[in-house]
């Protein structure tokens, strides 16, 4: 998958990684619908070896079609996607989207910006030398404890991270730990897929110009994130949903669509971006809105690629494609004809497809 542009310094990449825990955290549940886990409940046994993966979603404009792929994440380590499908879709497509990314631009060059570095290391702890300990309420700090203890129990510099830095490391220590991988699955065969059949790609994006990235990463430096809840739902996430997390994974795998759209969970990526945004820092940018302005922007070239082209493919996190909200809401509002999984295979059957050139 094309990666988004390199981050010049910390700030940035504060920012693109609150980006992707927005664009992989699964639909939010209500507040005390998920129970506790108890550790006399028996794990999910992750799946492995080759499996299928979900079937896709067919967006239709006349004879046009945008065939998606919708994602999770994480996904089982062990794991092989027979991709055989969507590589076939690929083939035969003349452009592939892929989810909307953060584009920085900056007044320093890449080789400048990597002397930014031990600035991005200081500017990843609390401000003054504050201690995790000394920010975090009593009993959000003793979940905290528990959690590292399970997840990361050598790690001791972590309790000077700013919480969504702490929320990051713990998240990715403790999927880890359970056999999952939150990434590399889907992107690589995608991008491989639409080279090797120079097929051309487009990941759109909104831009965000920093005038003056040093000083702006000293100022963050100095300053306080509201980032508590991002840290609290992370957690609340790894206490209370780690084995629908295996759920979500193994529906993923063996296609199971509806096992998969009937597992919500905790949702720490709203509140991880909204931390960084909400800053006031951030709001010199004037970046309001940003959430749907990503979206927008994946529509537009969706839009552009059904009327231009007769067939097209895209992929999008699950997430943002369900939901009243959702992308595939919005292409229904605007007049587009959408097909679930096994309506769209019906529907290319039906139209006599030559059976040589479909994927199977």
């Amino acid at each position: 998958m094309p990666m988004p542009a390199q981050p010049r310094h910390c700030l940035l990449l504060l920012m693109a990684a609150a980006v992707a825990a927005l664009v992989t955290a699964p639909h939010a549940r209500a507040s005390g619908e998920t129970p506790a886990q108890s550790d006399t409940v028996l794990a999910t046994v992750l799946v492995t070896g080759d499996q299928p993966g979900p079937g896709l979603w067919r967006i239709r404009k006349g004879d046009n079609s945008f065939w998606l792929l919708g994602t999770v994440s994480p996904l089982p380590r062990r794991m092989r996607w027979m991709s055989d499908e969507v590589e076939g879709r690929i083939a035969l497509s003349q452009v592939v989207i892929f989810p909307p990314t953060l584009r920085f631009e900056s007044g320093i060059g890449r080789v400048r910006g990597l002397f930014l570095l031990p600035s991005l290391l200081k500017a990843r702890n609390n401000p003054e030398g504050v201690l995790l300990a000394d920010l975090l309420p009593p009993e959000l700090y003793s979940r905290w404890q528990a959690l590292k203890a399970r997840h990361m129990p050598r790690n001791r510099s972590v309790e000077r991270w700013r919480p969504l830095f702490a929320a990051d490391r713990l998240y990715s220590e403790a999927i880890k730990g359970e056999g999952l991988r939150a990434g590399g699955v889907v992107g690589p065969v995608v991008e491989r897929a639409a080279r090797r059949n120079d097929v051309p790609t487009e990941q759109p994006a909104v831009e965000i110009r920093i005038e003056d990235p040093r000083g702006l990463l000293r100022r963050f430096s100095q300053t306080a994130l509201a980032d508590t809840e991002c840290l609290d739902l992370t957690m609340a996430r790894l206490e209370q949903d780690l084995d629908r997390m295996r759920e979500r994974a193994n529906a993923w795998a063996v296609g199971d669509l509806d096992r998969l759209l009937a597992l919500a969970g905790v949702d720490p990526g709203r509140a991880c971006f909204d931390a960084v945004l909400q800053s006031s820092l951030i709001a010199e940018l004037g970046q309001e809105g940003l959430p749907e302005r990503l979206r927008d922007a994946w529509l537009e070239a969706v839009d552009a690629a059904l009327a231009a082209h007769a067939t097209s493919f895209g992929i999008m996190p699950m997430n943002l494609m369900l939901g009243e909200d959702g992308v595939l809401a919005v292409l229904t509002a605007r007049g587009y004809t959408v097909d679930p999984p096994d309506a769209a295979d019906a529907g290319t059957l039906e139209a006599g497809a030559d059976p040589e050139s479909a994927p199977d």
